[in-house]
C-alpha cells in the first residue's frame, strides 16, 4: 500500500459533509451551502487561496460544537445557541492535527465585526503578505470568521422552495438593514458585489457540493495523517454522550495491540486505529436520549441503534481509499454465525480485521468505567467473552490471545481511555 495516496482531501471533505448532515437532518445540505458562500466571498475579496480555502473548511465545521451541545436538535435551536456552539466547537477542533486556525475560525464566526483594521483591505493583505510564512495564515482567522459569519446567516434567508433569482433582492435588504458592526464591512461590500452574480445563488441552492471544486483533487491524505485525524473523529463521536466519552479510544487502542500482537503489517496496525476510532460513527445519527436511556431499550428503540453499524458502513464508503477500513469498522456487530446486524455476514465474509474488531469493541465496553457503573475486572469480562465465543458469535482464536496478552492489552486501554477521558472534560470546560 502506498501510504501516501490512500485518499484526498476532497474524498475526506464530502465525507465530513455527510457526517454534518448525519448528525441533524435539519440542517440538510448547510455546512455545504455556507462551505460555498465563504469561498466566493473570500475569492470576491482576492484574498489568497490559502485564505480561500480555510473559508470552505470554516463553512463546513461552523457548527461542529453542536456535537457537544447535543441538546440542540433544530436549526432553529442551533442559530439560538451560536456562540455556545462556536465555543464548542473551538474547543473540538483544537484537536485536529493541523496548524490551520480552524479553531479560532469557528469561534469568530459569531462575533461581531473587528473594526481594528483601520486601512483598506487590499493594503491589509499587502501588510499580511510581507509577513514570514508562518504568521500569515492565522492573521486571517477573524476575518474569515467575518466571512462564515455572513454565508451562514445567507444561506439562512433564502428559500429552497422558492425562485432563486427572485430572492435575491430581498435577501440584499435584510442583510444591508443589519445593526452597524454586525457584519465585517468588507465582507458586506464582497456579498453586494456578488449579488449581481445569479450563478452563485443558483449554484448554492441547485448544487450543494459545489464547494467541492475548490478542493484540488491533487491534495491527497496519508495513512499516518489519516490515522490523526481519525483521532478527531473519535472525539466527535464519543463526545455525543458521557457515557460512551472513552470507547471509541479504547477500541482503537485494544484493536491495534491485538494486531501487532497477531503480526498484522505496519500499515494495517495504521488501518486498525482508524477503524476502531470510526466504528461508531453511524452513531452521530442516534439520538441521544437513547444513547443515554437508563434501562431497557424498547425493541423500536435497540432497531434504532442497530442501524448505526450502517450509517458508519456507509459513511466511509464514500471516501476514497477506504473500502478495507469501512469493513472492518462497520462489520463490528457482525457475528460469524451470522446472527450479527444489520448485514448479518457469514464468518468466512469477515475479515480477521473485522473479527479483531467486533472483540475489541466488546472487551473496551465491558471493562470501560461509565458514569452509571465501574467497569468489569479480568474474570468476569474473560468470561463474558469466551461465552460469546463458544455460541459461535466472536472468534475464540482473538480472545484466547486477549486473555494470554491481558495485562499489555489492558494497560493499552486504559491509558488510551484516561487520555480521551481528559480531553472530554477538558473540552467541556472549553465550552462552558
Amino acid at each position: 500500500m502506498d501510504t501516501q495516496n490512500i485518499t484526498t482531501v476532497r474524498s475526506l471533505a464530502e465525507g465530513f459533509s455527510y457526517v454534518m448532515d448525519l448528525i441533524n437532518e435539519d440542517v440538510n445540505d448547510h455546512h455545504q451551502k455556507v462551505a460555498y458562500i465563504s469561498y466566493r466571498l473570500a475569492e470576491e475579496m482576492r484574498l489568497p487561496e490559502v485564505a480561500c480555502r480555510l473559508a470552505v473548511a470554516g463553512g463546513l465545521m461552523h457548527d461542529i460544537g453542536g456535537v457537544l451541545k447535543n441538546q440542540t436538535t433544530t436549526m432553529a435551536d442551533i442559530e439560538q445557541n451560536t456562540s455556545a456552539i462556536a465555543k464548542a466547537g473551538a474547543g473540538i477542533l483544537k484537536l485536529l492535527p493541523t496548524k490551520a486556525p480552524l479553531s479560532e475560525i469557528i469561534l469568530y464566526s459569531q462575533s461581531t465585526a473587528d473594526r481594528s483594521e483601520t486601512t483598506d483591505i487590499h493594503s491589509w493583505i499587502q501588510k499580511i503578505k510581507a509577513m514570514p510564512e508562518h504568521l500569515r495564515v492565522p492573521q486571517y482567522a477573524r476575518l474569515i470568521g467575518g466571512i462564515v459569519h455572513l454565508a451562514d446567516v445567507i444561506t439562512l434567508i433564502f428559500d429552497e422552495n422558492a425562485s432563486v433569482l427572485n430572492q435575491i433582492q430581498m435577501v440584499y435588504d435584510i442583510l444591508t438593514c443589519a445593526p452597524e458592526g454586525h457584519f465585517h464591512p468588507w465582507v458586506m461590500d464582497a456579498f453586494k458585489r456578488l449579488c449581481k452574480h445569479e450563478s452563485v445563488w443558483m449554484d448554492m441552492l441547485y448544487e450543494p457540493s459545489a464547494f467541492l471544486q475548490f478542493i484540488p483533487e491533487s491534495r491527497t491524505v496519508s495513512l499516518d495523517k489519516l490515522a490523526e485525524i481519525s483521532e478527531f473523529a473519535s472525539a466527535m463521536i464519543d463526545f455525543r454522550s458521557p457515557f460512551t466519552a472513552m470507547h471509541s479510544s479504547g477500541v482503537a487502542a485494544t484493536a491495534v495491540e491485538l494486531a501487532k500482537i497477531v503480526g498484522m503489517s505496519e500499515d494495517e496496525c495504521k488501518m486498525m486505529k482508524i477503524a476502531g476510532n470510526m466504528h461508531d460513527i453511524g452513531k452521530l445519527k442516534i439520538p441521544k436520549e437513547i444513547l443515554e436511556k437508563n434501562g431497557k431499550l424498547t425493541d423500536e428503540e435497540f432497531n434504532i441503534i442497530k442501524e448505526h453499524s450502517y450509517y458508519t458502513y456507509m459513511l466511509l464508503k464514500k471516501v476514497d481509499g477506504l473500502d478495507q477500513i469501512a469493513e472492518w469498522a462497520a462489520f463490528h456487530h457482525e457475528k460469524l454465525n451470522g446472527s450479527g446486524y444489520p448485514f448479518h455476514l457469514p464468518g468466512e465474509r469477515l475479515h480477521f480485521g473485522a473479527r479483531i474488531l467486533a472483540v475489541s469493541d466488546i472487551f473496551s465496553a465491558l471493562t470501560e468505567d461509565r458514569p452509571y457503573r465501574k467497569g468489569m475486572g479480568k474474570e468476569k469480562a474473560l468470561s463474558i467473552l469466551y461465552g460469546d465465543a463458544q455460541r459461535g458469535e466472536i472468534s475464540e482464536t482473538i480472545v484466547s490471545i486477549l486473555d494470554n496478552n491481558y495485562d499489555r492489552i489492558n494497560s493499552a486501554r486504559e491509558k488510551a481511555s484516561y487520555k480521551a477521558g481528559r480531553r472530554y472534560r477538558e473540552s467541556l470546560n472549553a465550552a462552558e
